[in-house]
């Protein structure tokens, strides 16, 4: 099995015979290539343990490979039997790693058979080709059967068009060689190279197999079956054209996987079935036909499969609700980016920094116990349909709108937040909780804003994007100033009167604020439970509260002051208000108008 070659070109052939492993790689002229069992960038063989992660620098120059071993490099490299660091190698010259041979090759024979003449060229689309049969049908069951096990057992998309290879080259015994080739759409030249290329062939042609551009390029543009059949080449003309010496015939069968990619099975040999010299289109149109199914059962379970594999990596960001959108609507277009009214969420868990410096010497411990606050964030936001867009070390972030439009507003993320308090609470009750001692700092705002797939293609995730974003971070980092859980903005707060019944939540004016890297001034509000809740702040202390900041904003600081300190000693979000007026000697400043410019996040 190798990777598709650049006529011309250098490459590195990879081999493990005790594995049954193989790979050949392009090697760019002057450019330095990390090899390695998993390099950040290079070329990675991952089938030997005895490769470090990163193992060598190569390069290519003069007709030489260069190797210098890295000093991270826990295994040593042998060239001709003896251990190298730095050295050259020449064309058809090999050094090893673990038990693993590399051999270089300076280039291939350059070529183009678009000037072969064909003995017989044919076409066909499904439709045609269902008017054949398949000979053979209990032989063609078994390999049939076969495919389940082959993607079970497969842990990529590369061991999956390996194993199809080998399948396809045991079930039809006249081909010499099989490829399964992976192309970006549309294919604009019959030169365009693979994205991916896995083939095998008889033992004695390996090294020497390589499909027929033109062949790749009519079958996949046309979206049909191609059949060629050429004259038998003479083995001293064989350089000229990009297929080995000997074969006298190959079909090509396109499968499209997407509008951005698609993919081909290619099959090759030189006699016909059952040991005949010569081969007429209609001798392989059983091999075609049988081809065409098994690529189309393949196609469609690894749809299934990599279906299954990204519904189960979304469904840690996503609730069954958004899921169950997302697949009836198709994940492709409803993940492209949408212009709306998003609710956003920031939460973080507090005093994270402190225990870690408290509980040095029980990391795993602390760790395990953060993961637990997390996993109440997590669960609280899936339970009420939001979408979780990032973690970061002991935070979270989601969102509400997307891909279903809101009907409510923020109140599902107000719910959430109330739902992760109220757990928290709970736990704190129990001393022997793991999660006793743990808070958490809330923000939820409200308004316009981008979401969806956000971000480069090589680094693309699901996200959210606009003001209100950069508003909510603040609001979750000012619930340290104010000394409340959850923090919400003035459209947040507006939904909380109008949808939720007091019995569910409240929620009152804080202050209004300038955060620190913005320029208007905001209302900030707290969001609280009900007032029957065990520990919660009665109405009237709320109303009390109310005409000590009605105060405050009208410039009376003096009587604030006086009412502020009718309240509990336990109700801390007066302080910051406290705190600025004795800032400024209880004298509003002239051009007062009740608004804080904050001075720290």
């Amino acid at each position: 099995m190798e990777f598709s070659h650049q006529d011309g070109a250098a490459c590195l052939i990879a081999s493990c015979d005790e594995l049954k492993q193989r790979a050949r790689f392009d090697l760019p002229v002057g450019e330095v290539i990390r090899l390695g069992r998993s390099p950040r960038h290079g070329l990675a063989v991952p089938w030997d343990r005895m490769i470090s992660s990163e193992h060598a620098d190569l390069i290519v120059s003069d007709g030489a490979l260069r190797v210098r071993q890295l000093k991270t490099a826990r295994n040593p490299i042998r060239m001709l039997g003896s251990v190298a660091s730095d050295f050259e190698v020449t064309s058809g010259e090999s050094f090893q790693i673990g038990m693993t041979e590399f051999r270089f090759a300076d280039a291939l024979p350059r070529g183009d058979d678009s000037s072969m003449r064909l003995l017989d060229e044919r076409s066909y689309n499904r439709a045609q080709l269902r008017q054949f049969g398949f000979g053979n049908a209990n032989q063609r069951l078994e390999v049939l059967a076969e495919l389940p096990n082959l993607l079970s057992a497969s842990k990529s998309e590369e061991e999956n068009a390996v194993g199809l290879v080998e399948l396809l080259l045991k079930s039809i015994p006249h081909s010499t060689a099989v490829a399964i080739l992976q192309y970006d759409l549309p294919v604009v030249s019959p030169n365009a190279q693979p994205r991916m290329m896995r083939w095998n062939s008889r033992p004695d042609q390996i090294g020497r197999f390589r499909p027929s551009n033109r062949l790749v390029f009519a079958a996949m543009n046309r979206g049909e079956s191609k059949l060629y059949i050429w004259p038998q080449m003479a083995a001293e003309d064989s350089g000229r054209y990009t297929m080995s010496f000997g074969l006298g015939w190959a079909f090509c069968i396109p499968f499209i996987t997407s509008r951005e990619r698609g993919w081909c099975l290619y099959v090759a040999g030189t006699g016909g079935p059952n040991g005949a010299s010569t081969v007429t289109g209609d001798d392989l149109m059983v091999e075609v036909r049988f081809t065409e199914l098994l690529g189309a059962f393949f196609n469609s379970m690894h749809q299934v499969q990599r279906l299954r594999s990204t519904q189960a990596a979304m469904s840690q960001f996503f609730s069954p609700a958004v899921m169950a959108k997302l697949v009836a609507e198709g994940a492709d277009t409803r993940l492209e980016p949408q212009e709306g009214n998003f609710s956003v969420l920031f939460c973080d868990v507090r005093g994270f920094s402190r225990r870690a410096e408290q509980e040095a010497q029980q990391l795993l411990n602390l760790l395990r116990r953060v993961s637990d606050a997390l996993s109440v964030i997590t669960r609280n936001i899936m339970l009420h349909e939001g979408v979780i867009a990032d973690f970061q070390g002991d935070a979270a972030m989601a969102f509400w709108g997307w891909p279903a439009v809101l009907v409510d507003g923020p109140i599902s993320a107000c719910r959430a937040a109330l739902a992760m308090q109220d757990e928290l609470k709970r736990a704190n009750l129990d001393p022997t909780h793991s999660l006793h001692g743990f808070e958490v700092g809330i923000g939820i705002g409200h308004g316009p804003a981008v979401a969806g797939k956000i971000g480069p293609p090589e680094q693309a995730k699901v996200g959210v994007f606009g003001p209100v974003v950069n508003l909510t971070s603040r609001l979750e980092n000012m619930t340290k100033q104010f000394r409340v859980p959850i923090l919400i903005d003035e459209p947040t707060a507006g939904f909380v009167r109008n949808y939720l019944p007091p019995e569910e939540a409240r929620c009152r004016p804080l202050a209004r604020v300038i955060p620190v890297g913005m320029q208007t001034a905001v209302t900030v509000y707290e969001l609280l439970g009900p007032a029957n809740a065990a520990g919660a702040i009665p109405d009237s202390q709320l109303a009390e509260h109310g005409l000590a900041l009605d105060l405050f904003n009208r410039g009376k600081w003096h009587e604030a002051m006086d009412r502020f300190d009718k309240l509990p000693v336990t109700d801390r979000c007066k302080e910051l208000l406290m705190q600025f007026m004795a800032l400024h000697h209880f004298t509003p400043p002239v051009d007062w108008d009740g608004v804080i410019p904050l001075q720290s996040k």
